[in-house]
């Protein structure tokens, strides 16, 4: 995406950076059926549902890519009905900061997201589709808008990027990709197993595993340092 590029060239203007609050909490209409006693299938651990492996990701890629592997990371959830969760407030710990996520599909926030900096703050409007980014100058208290103008779909930039990998069969963008990849489903996987959020498919292979049948699903990734 054209605009995160440009966040991540302004990054350095921040200095030392002191933290993160990033953002991105939706009502989903999905949820009203949770609280009629339903269990759709974004909210249905047999189906891998859940808000942190659905729009929790987008955030969390924001900040790999954006500040790197962080060396930990808690949650705190709001457990559904169903099992599931529903949201709430992730934590990564890097080495002298942290960075705050709130993600929820049972709520929703308007509040934008953020990087504080010894010399300033960069604020953007989502952490996907970025439409708006502004650097904000501590010492000057002036705001400089830094976006350019989106494409006109949602996730088109990158569905192009996809297509120019494919084509020119670029490996070290794809394995980037791929790394990058198994760095949030590590974090995703250790924050769910700090709450006991099982999927089903995950509770299958355990008992294969336990009654000695082998099985060729692939193993769960180890969750970051």
């Amino acid at each position: 995406e054209a605009n995160f590029k440009i966040l991540q060239k302004n990054l350095s203007r921040l200095g030392h950076v002191y933290g993160a609050s990033l953002t991105y909490a939706s009502y989903s209409s999905r949820y009203n059926n949770v609280l009629a006693g339903e269990v759709p299938n974004i909210f249905n651990l047999d189906y891998s549902g859940g808000c942190l492996v659905d729009i929790g990701v987008y955030p969390l890629n924001f900040a790999v890519a954006l500040l790197g592997k962080p060396k930990s990371q808690t949650y705190k959830p709001v457990i559904t009905k169903t099992g599931a969760d529903g949201g709430g407030f992730v934590v990564l710990n890097y080495d002298s900061f942290g960075v705050q996520i709130n993600q929820s599909k049972c709520y929703s926030s308007t509040a934008p997201s953020e990087v504080y900096g010894e010399k300033g703050t960069i604020s953007v409007n989502a952490t996907t589709d970025i439409e708006r980014i502004s650097f904000l100058d501590a010492k000057t208290k002036k705001t400089e808008e830094l976006a350019q103008k989106k494409a006109e779909f949602n996730l088109m930039e990158e569905a192009a990027e996809f297509a120019r990998i494919i084509e020119q069969g670029d490996k070290e963008a794809a394995q980037k990709l791929e790394e990058m990849s198994r760095i949030v489903i590590g974090i995703t996987t250790d924050l769910r197993t700090q709450n006991g959020i099982v999927f089903g498919v995950e509770k299958e292979g355990q008992s294969n595993s336990q009654s000695g049948v082998k099985t060729d699903e692939e193993p769960v990734v180890d969750a970051p340092e």
